[in-house]
């Protein structure tokens, strides 16, 4: 079976690139090769997403709204589309997104959900999470009810598992919960076996007790 991290292989990088240039004719692709396949080699998966969207970033303009366009200007329009961008392909643009959006919450929103009909945007949603949470979560519940795309719906409820761990309110009633109460006598429950609710706590004792969720 082939590694899984050539899904980030040279010439699947070139194949990135090349959809960036498309999109932006100034993007240099000899700027972006150089000496790539030698830095790829002893990487592993995550670790080739993050140098390829190095190169890419290093080669787009630096303003985010205008970096934005040409990120989804570089996606697949349809599945018909033979050239653009789709699949694996797209998280090196999502990790972008979540580098450089953080000062312009609209503009990385529209773009993420862009992002996510030809991927997932679920990755790149938790540094906003982090840093704009109530607002993130405003987002999500909006994707959530989006009549047109159950993938948005599939991103926002995801995206938030973070905070669901965490025993925050908001992520609670996100995921059907009528109050943090309610959750702390079910992760109560489940802290006496072995493993606790999505294995994120350990068993047996208050620790198993989400930090947000107020004490008894």
């Amino acid at each position: 079976m082939e590694p899984l991290k050539n899904a980030f292989s040279y010439p699947k990088a070139r194949l990135i690139a090349e959809a960036v240039k498309r999109a932006h004719p100034a993007f240099s692709l000899p700027q972006f090769s150089k000496r790539l396949e030698v830095a790829l080699e002893p990487l592993e998966l995550e670790q080739r997403m993050r140098l390829i969207a190095d190169r890419i970033e290093a080669g787009l303009p630096a303003h985010p709204p205008e970096l934005f366009a040409i990120l989804t200007e570089a996606l697949a329009v349809d599945e018909g589309d033979p050239h653009g961008l789709r699949g694996f392909l797209v998280w090196p643009l999502t990790e972008i997104v979540a580098r450089r959006g953080l000062g312009h919450f609209p503009e990385s929103m529209a773009a993420l959900a862009v992002m996510t009909n030809r991927f997932t945007g679920e990755f790149a949603i938790r540094p906003f999470l982090r840093e704009h949470r109530e607002r993130t979560l405003k987002q999500l519940h909006a994707w959530c009810d989006h009549p047109d795309d159950p993938r948005l719906a599939k991103l926002a409820r995801h995206a938030c598992r973070t905070l669901l761990k965490s025993g925050h309110p908001g992520a609670l009633e996100f995921h059907g919960y009528g109050s943090a109460k309610a959750l702390e006598l079910e992760v109560f429950a489940l802290g006496k076996s072995r493993s606790c609710w999505a294995g994120s706590w350990t068993t047996g004792s208050s620790s198993a007790i989400p930090r947000d969720v107020p004490s008894r």
